[in-house]
């Protein structure tokens, strides 16, 4: 989509879907490349010779990342004040029902 105004090309592109899937991938493989010496390449090799165990491997340590992060959010909700953290959900409130809400929320808010 362009914008053009008196003969000049303001060029406006819809980048806003690219942002949220090619920060991430950049950033990967800056830290990769970073942290463990690897490039592109490196990592198309291996993806290419052992998918399942690279797809197994980035599973398991977006899982140790995620349940982390879970017990940071819980050790914070026992030391800081009762509603600081008012903008994240407490896991132990009983009118909190995530698979439900889940639901609702992909299926556009249709009860199912």
């Amino acid at each position: 989509m362009g914008i053009h105004f008196h003969g000049t090309s303001l060029i406006r592109e819809n980048r806003e879907h690219l942002y949220p899937r090619n920060i991430p991938a950049i950033r990967y493989t800056m830290y990769m490349q970073a942290l463990f010496g690897s490039t592109m390449k490196s990592r198309q090799a291996s993806l290419s010779s052992a998918p399942g165990t690279v797809i197994f491997i980035h599973w398991l340590v977006g899982m140790i990342f995620i349940f982390y992060l879970a017990s940071f959010v819980l050790l914070l909700r026992e030391v800081v004040r009762p509603g600081v953290l008012w903008f994240l959900r407490n896991l132990n409130d009983q009118n909190f029902h995530p698979i439900h809400e889940v639901c609702l929320l992909s299926t556009g808010g249709i009860q199912i």
